[in-house]
């Protein structure tokens, strides 16, 4: 469960941040940019997080086709995902 977690929040954080950036610019636009970076930052360590537990996560998708998804958050995706 801590291996699924640690490869799901970082793009859940990701498009989130977009969306509560908006929400919140749209009551108080002074808030909008510190709430975007804030979100920002919350990606970029839990990036460094599920980098460093090592996260992967291996689904049955469609179980009758044995079709899999995996994802897993190495150095190259840990790279791009800080870039990104």
């Amino acid at each position: 469960m801590l291996t699924t977690l640690a490869v799901l929040l970082p793009m859940t954080l990701a498009l989130l941040a977009a969306p509560v950036a908006a929400g919140v610019g749209a009551f108080r636009p002074v808030y909008a940019a510190p709430v975007g970076a804030a979100f920002a930052a919350l990606a970029a360590l839990s990036v460094l997080w599920g980098w460093s537990a090592a996260g992967s996560m291996d689904l049955a998708w469609v179980p009758s086709w044995d079709l899999r998804i995996a994802l897993s958050l190495d150095g190259l995706a840990a790279l791009y995902a800080l870039l990104a």
